[in-house]
């Protein structure tokens, strides 16, 4: 008898009987989850393999256990009741009291499968006890709501008692390190639960800043005095491996640290300024969390487009985007995807982001003489089948790597243009003879990433009049579109995570013969479009028809004002 309620169907029935997976994604997820030494959940699989939301999987639960799924981002939470569950146990059996009923505590469970919090929790309460469901996410959000932010905030506390010789209260128990060790940590740990993707550690005359970047928006989120700096940024070298007594010099290192029982990679900058030594931290995605490429948001067309040309011994493929827009996350993708052991792959980065098992990977240092065209030059003699160049920076290396796509190499590459057919004409102007580019390219890919509309608190929103025109909508389409209120789980932002916009410019013979005759990016575009090519633009207003982002999103990271937009 299983704890919280009567075993009805596997989990696995329950969701093909539904249509929410099919028998194959079933099957893929045990595999992986029997090959895992720490047996997760089949639930947990789904979701983090994306074959299924978290949404449906706790419903699945429910359903499998005979009991209710809540909401607990729609349900009052009576705080008194929450906390009559002591932190330690809250978050050790992921278990949220909310409310009381007909003399039973109401308990939020991520986990009903989980016999021994069960009977523990039923102990605790005399055996007047409720169970119900809830989304993992949203019960790990509402006890970092009722106990994160109290530690968080008598960690802090010790800290700045700490370094300006003003000891404080404490708000609960002692913690475990009152200095800079303890707000490094804290530092981090909030970063993990707030999904950024960079640290930000600013000193100025008056304070500290800490900023995250956030699904690409900055936010402050911790102001310290002043004397903070010197402590945060020695413990932040000592992690990183860098020299601690330099200050006045920038510098790059790398950290692993511990986080919540998983390590977390750290790639480190700091730079001199005029109030001391600015920190960026960024927060290195593992191998083992990268998307494979058909979970980046290429639609299942393109997957294919791209597959068939990873498939080639040889061809030139580039990635195209401003600064932060997920190239690198793409090649890696295709390099994790597409290239197995029967291939050597050679990658020349600055830096390395991410480490590829089975790939060998050069770390690009100008200082020590190892430069993109020298990294190359070494590599084309170590007899690679796949080699990624990490971004096209001048003429040598543009002329390289299309000589390399001529004879016998599939390369990787990026280049910082707005769209694919610019790329083109990019190279072109890096001084690649046309003929050559016409020859070697064989794809470009153009991407944007843009933050999704929360799905906990969208709701239809309907656009001005002038931005309708903008995205070239009709009213019908224009009233399809979605955006966030604000909530608990979005950080009141009304939008959680990204989603990927992407351009597909195929070299077809109509395209290569637009580039041999010295065609303008406006050309390459017109001939492409006559096989199926979709400008980034008309991508990403697709996206918003779907729901899976908004006209401000779009307008605010593609549209131009002057843009024509044509829908389908």
């Amino acid at each position: 008898m299983q704890p919280y309620g009567t075993p009805r169907r596997r989990l696995g029935d329950i969701l093909i009987g539904w249509g929410k997976v099919s028998e194959a994604d079933v099957a893929r997820a045990l595999a992986i989850q029997r090959s895992d030494p720490n047996r997760p959940r089949l639930g947990e699989v789904l979701i983090r393999e994306h074959l299924c939301d978290e949404q449906t999987v706790a419903a699945g639960l429910a359903e499998r256990h005979g009991l209710h799924v809540v909401d607990l981002d729609r349900v009052a939470i009576d705080d008194s009741v929450a906390r009559s569950l002591d932190r330690v146990s809250a978050f050790r059996y992921r278990a949220v009291p909310f409310a009381v009923a007909n003399g039973n505590t109401v308990v939020a469970v991520a986990d009903p499968f989980d016999i021994v919090s069960a009977d523990d929790l039923r102990t605790r309460y005399q055996g007047r006890v409720s169970f119900v469901v809830a989304m993992p996410s949203q019960v790990e959000a509402q006890l970092r709501r009722l106990w994160g932010d109290e530690r968080r905030a008598a960690v802090v506390d010790a800290f700045v008692g700490r370094v300006t010789g003003t000891p404080v209260a404490p708000r609960i128990a002692a913690v475990d390190d009152e200095g800079a060790v303890g707000i490094v940590d804290q530092i981090l740990l909030d970063a993990t639960n707030r999904r950024a993707s960079d640290v930000h550690i600013e000193p100025s005359a008056e304070s500290l800043r800490v900023r995250f970047r956030i699904d690409g928006i900055m936010h402050v989120v911790l102001e310290l005095p002043p004397e903070s700096l010197a402590p945060i940024a020695s413990r932040v070298k000592v992690i990183s491996g860098l020299d601690v007594f330099t200050k006045r010099t920038p510098q790059d290192g790398r950290a692993r640290v511990r986080i919540r029982d998983h390590d977390l990679d750290v790639r480190v900058s700091t730079v001199p300024t005029i109030h001391g030594e600015n920190l960026v931290l960024r927060l290195m995605t593992s191998q083992k969390q990268l998307p494979e490429i058909s979970k980046l948001g290429l639609s299942w067309e393109q997957v294919d487009s791209v597959a068939a040309i990873m498939g080639k011994p040889q061809g030139f493929i580039v990635v195209t985007g401003p600064t932060g827009s997920g190239k690198s996350t793409t090649l890696y993708s295709l390099l994790s995807s597409y290239v197995g052991s029967e291939r050597h792959a050679i990658t020349m980065e600055d830096p390395v982001e991410l480490e590829l098992e089975g790939v060998t990977q050069i770390q690009i240092d100008e200082a020590k003489g190892v430069s993109f065209p020298g990294a190359l030059r070494a590599a084309l003699r170590q007899d690679p089948d796949v080699v990624m160049v990490g971004e096209i920076r001048d003429t040598e290396t543009a002329n390289m790597a299309v000589s390399a796509a001529l004879t016998g190499h599939l390369v990787l590459s990026t280049l910082h243009t707005l769209d694919g057919p610019s790329a083109v004409v990019r190279l072109v102007q890096l001084g690649v003879p046309k003929y050559l580019v016409a020859d070697a390219l064989g794809l470009v890919i153009a991407q944007r990433l843009l933050r999704r509309p929360c799905a906990f608190c969208s709701q239809p929103s309907m656009p001005d009049p002038q931005t309708q025109v903008l995205l070239g909508l009709t009213p019908a389409q224009a009233a399809t579109l979605v955006a966030g209120s604000g909530c608990e789980m979005c950080g009141q932002t009304g939008y959680l995570g990204r989603v990927g916009a992407y351009e597909l410019l195929t070299v077809t013979p109509r395209v290569r013969g637009v580039i041999h005759a010295g065609g303008t990016a406006a050309d390459v575009a017109s001939a492409a479009s006559t096989t199926g090519y979709v400008s980034l633009q008309t991508a990403a207003v697709r996206l918003a028809m779907q729901g899976l982002t908004t006209a401000d999103e779009v307008l605010r990271t593609i549209v131009a004002p002057a843009m024509d937009v044509a829908v389908e």
